[in-house]
């Protein structure tokens, strides 16, 4: 039986569950640390992404630091971006 899980672990299977959703149904955040190499220097960045899975769209803005005022400012941008709510 230990053999059989410790088989299950390594075979690195994924599975996906498709969902579907309606346009402005549902919007996603995500927060991440990025390095770029600019003019020959490595840099480390913070990206907040913001996507909507049923419109295929995705907007991301760069900062250089990952305190929650960049957490509100992204959404701010975002929502000056698109109009409003």
């Amino acid at each position: 039986m230990i053999l059989e899980i410790r088989k299950f672990k390594q075979s690195g299977n994924e599975c996906f569950i498709k969902q579907d959703y309606e346009f402005g149904d549902r919007l996603e955040y995500d927060f991440g640390e990025v390095k770029l190499v600019i003019n020959g220097v490595l840099k480390r960045y913070y990206i907040a992404v913001l996507s909507s899975p049923a419109g295929n769209f995705r907007w991301c803005y760069l900062y250089d630091n990952c305190k929650k005022d960049v957490f509100l400012d992204s959404h701010v941008k975002f929502f000056e971006m698109i109009g409003g709510v």
